[in-house]
């Protein structure tokens, strides 16, 4: 009985497998490599199956054991409200970022990035390639480490201020 119940079988209920480890394939949900939890395939097939109701915008999503929030970026991603709760601090920061980043455009992204690109390009005319002259000074003070010799076999970085090296 028990070689029985360890054997397993192809899934036929209609729904992927549930185990996270395919959530290591998915960009946003690989961030954070979660041994318990559904994969992301899995809660779309319930939400699909089981969720299929009027308008989203009035539908919201209950994960009580949030965990690192695979449940609710995926009901995030396909317009449901979603509320969870989850006890383990780490995996409420982690299920935090993911739900944070799944509200960005990658669109609007990609705009502000050109638009920063261009910028940039205004101010460094060699194209970061380090062959013009810099247009601002470092700070009143500031003066990078000079080297100083402490023993024969060591050097220690000297600053202004130091009293380590005479």
């Amino acid at each position: 009985m028990l070689g029985t119940f360890l054997q397993t079988s192809p899934l036929t209920n209609g729904f992927r497998d549930p185990a996270f480890t395919r959530n290591k394939e998915t960009p946003l949900h690989r961030w954070v490599p979660w041994i318990a939890g559904f994969s992301a395939q899995f809660v779309d097939d319930c939400l699909g199956k089981y969720l299929q109701l009027g308008n989203k915008k009035d539908v919201w999503v209950l994960d009580p054991f949030a965990g690192v929030g695979t449940t609710l970026v995926q009901a995030f991603l396909h317009g449901f409200n979603v509320v969870g709760f989850e006890i383990n601090p780490y995996a409420v920061l982690a299920c935090k970022a993911k739900l944070e980043a799944a509200r960005l455009s990658v669109r609007e992204l990609d705009r502000h990035v050109s638009a920063f690109e261009r910028y940039m390009q205004g101010r460094c005319p060699d194209n970061g390639t380090g062959n013009g002259n810099p247009r601002s000074k470092p700070p009143m003070h500031f003066r990078p480490p000079e080297p100083c010799l402490q023993s024969p076999h060591e050097v220690v970085p000297k600053y202004q201020d130091s009293s380590s090296c005479s």
